[in-house]
C-alpha cells in the first residue's frame, strides 16, 4: 500500500464514525466498520479525547468504533492509548500483527461528558503494563506503543518498546489538527526502534497516528531517522 492509498485509507477509517476529519484533497470511501470489527481487534469508540491545543484553548478528537490494526497490517492509535502488537517473524519479514493487549495508558486522556472535561473511567479497567527493572515484560516478538499528550502541556509523545530480535522501523503517517476543526493526514519522519525505548515527540497536538509498512532492518542499514 502506497502513502497515498494509506493516507486514503486512514481518512475513511476515521471517517466511518466521525465526521471530524476531513482533507482538501480527496473524498474518503465509504467504510463498513461493523464487517471489519467481525475480523479483527477494534476499540469500542464513542468517546470525545479533550486535546491541549495552547494555554487557554482545548479541541475535541472524536473516537469512532474502528480496529487497532487496519486491513494493511497499518497500526491505529489515539491518543490516550497503549497497545501490544504481536507480530509472526518469517524469514525475516513480519507478518500477521494481532493485537495482544491493551494496557492501561501511559499517557491519559481527558474526556468531554455532559458538558464537563473528566477523567476517562475505562482507564480504570485496564490492565497495567508489567515491569522488571523498568522493562516492560511482553510476549515473544510483542511491541508496545504507548500515544498521548504530555499532562498539562500541548507536545505529543509516542513511546515504542520492542521485543523483536531486530531493529524495527515503520513509516510515519499523523492527523494534525486542522485550524476549525478536522484532520489534515500527512507523512512524517520516524526513526528506527533498536533494544532500547524509542520517544518520538511533536511540540503540538496531534489526532490519530498510523504506522503502516513495519519491518526488521538489517545491522548493516541506516539508522537515520526519515
Amino acid at each position: 500500500m502506497t502513502i497515498k492509498t494509506a493516507l486514503l485509507a486512514a481518512l475513511a477509517l476515521v471517517c466511518a464514525t466521525s465526521t471530524a476529519a476531513q482533507t482538501e484533497k480527496s473524498a474518503p470511501q465509504k467504510v463498513d466498520i461493523e464487517k471489519l470489527c467481525a475480523t479483527t481487534t477494534c476499540r469500542t469508540g464513542g468517546i470525545d479525547i479533550v486535546l491541549r491545543v495552547d494555554e487557554q484553548s482545548f479541541t475535541v478528537i472524536p473516537v469512532g468504533r474502528s480496529p487497532y490494526i487496519m486491513e494493511d497490517g497499518a497500526i491505529l492509535i489515539y491518543p490516550g492509548e497503549t497497545i501490544a502488537i504481536q507480530y509472526t517473524v518469517a524469514e525475516g519479514k513480519l507478518t500477521a500483527p494481532k493485537v495482544q493487549t491493551i494496557y492501561a495508558p501511559l499517557y491519559p486522556m481527558k474526556l468531554t461528558k455532559d458538558d464537563k472535561v473528566v477523567a476517562n473511567g475505562a482507564d480504570k479497567t485496564l490492565p497495567p503494563v508489567i515491569r522488571e527493572k523498568e522493562k516492560a515484560i511482553l510476549p515473544p516478538n510483542t511491541v508496545l506503543f504507548s500515544y498521548g499528550q504530555v499532562d498539562g502541556s500541548r507536545d505529543m509523545m509516542l513511546k515504542i518498546e520492542s521485543g523483536l530480535p531486530e531493529t524495527l522501523k515503520f513509516d510515519l503517517i499523523m492527523a494534525t489538527v486542522a485550524k476549525g476543526g478536522g484532520y489534515r493526514f500527512q507523512p512524517t519522519s520516524s526513526c528506527p526502534v533498536q533494544k532500547v525505548p524509542l520517544y518520538e515527540h511533536w511540540p503540538h497536538p496531534i489526532g490519530p497516528i498510523i504506522l503502516k509498512n513495519a519491518r526488521l532492518l538489517a545491522s548493516n542499514a541506516d539508522m537515520v531517522c526519515k
